[in-house]
Order: structure tokens, then sequence, then C-alpha cells
């Protein structure tokens, strides 16, 4: 959209839309771990290779994964009494999103139903190679349901459905899974792959 800047255009002056967008970033963040029914930590590697993947310099990665930290949106409480501030794989798409100068990003993905989405995977095919890629291992072998992968577009903004999404993991995952009771599954890595080359393109 115009006004949204290309990853590979964001400079250290972009890194303020962090803090711009602090209470949607940690607003949408806590929607998404609902819609997921689950929190990951996002470490600073994870990030780096995931906005490097997305067309971020390493250097601006850096600097937004510093940033979002500050945010201060996940406590880690450890036993020991010791605490620490971290991110979430909840919050990356959000940070991508708001260094590109986007500004609602609640409605960030609006109007992206099941045929948009697929084709906006097709002409963006070398965006979410590089996403899938990018992904950490275990999250090819974590499956959550298509009504899940459905809830979790929706947080942006998005009307793709369930039986669509299942549809295209079929063809584009690499895998999907059924189990004996007829419970479907996609793959963690397929969604987020998803839903980062979305923002990092819309």
């Amino acid at each position: 959209m115009a006004g949204h800047l290309p990853p590979q255009t964001v400079t250290d002056v972009n890194i303020k839309g962090i803090t711009i967008q602090a209470n949607q970033i940690a607003r949408l963040a806590m929607a998404l771990t609902d819609a997921w029914g689950a929190m990951f930590e996002m470490t600073e590697t994870d990030f780096t290779r995931f906005a490097h993947a997305l067309g971020f310099s390493t250097d601006i990665s850096r600097l937004a994964y510093a940033a979002a930290g500050s945010l201060q949106y996940v406590t880690e409480k450890k036993s020991s009494g010791r605490q620490r501030f971290i991110i979430t794989w909840h919050g990356g798409d959000t940070i991508v999103l708001a260094l590109r100068g986007v500004t609602e990003i609640a409605r960030a993905f609006k109007g992206i139903d099941d045929q948009k989405l697929e084709v906006l995977l097709q002409h963006h095919s070398d965006v979410f190679k590089r996403a899938m890629a990018a992904m950490p291992k275990y999250s090819q072998y974590q499956m959550f349901s298509p009504e899940v992968a459905a809830r979790v577009l929706a947080v942006h903004g998005a009307t793709a459905t369930s039986s669509g999404l299942f549809a295209l993991a079929e063809r584009m995952s690499g895998k999907v899974s059924i189990d004996k009771e007829g419970r479907k599954g996609i793959p963690a890595q397929f969604i987020r792959s998803i839903t980062a080359t979305l923002a990092s393109t819309v």
C-alpha cells in the first residue's frame, strides 16, 4: 500500500514506529496469544533471522528487537526470583508492520480472503520461501488446527477461512495432518510464514 515502506528501505529513523505503536503492538500480541492458545518466546537470534529473511538489514533487526523488548509486554519470572522482559513470536509481525509505517495495524490484512491470500503468496513467493526457511525447526512439527490459523489471521483483519487455509496448506506447506477422529493440523511454520509475508508486503 502507498506509504508503507518496503523492509529494505527502513532505517534507524523508523525504529521510533515501535514506540509510537507500543499500545497496538502489546494489545495485538495479547490477542494473538489468545488466538494461538499458547505463548512462544522470540529470542534475538530468532527475530534477527526472521526480520533479515523479510528484507530488513541486520542492524535494523537488532535495533528493532531492543526497541520491542523495551515495551515490556511480557515478563519472564524464574524460580530463582530473577525476571526479565521478553518479546514473543506474537509480536513479530506487528513489529514489522510498525517499522514499515503501518498505523492501522489491526486492519493491516483487511480485505484478504482465501482467494486473495493465495494470490498474494504466489506473487510474493520469494518472501514466503525465505520466511519458511527462517522459522525455527521445531515449528515444522507443531501442528495447529486450521481454525487457529483463521483466528490468527483475523487479528490483523483478514477473513481467510479454516477450510481455505487447510487446502492452501496441503498445496504449499509440504505437509498437513489429520488424526483418526478427523482433527486437522497445519504446521506453525506455515501459519507464521503466511503472516510474516503479509506483514512485510501489504
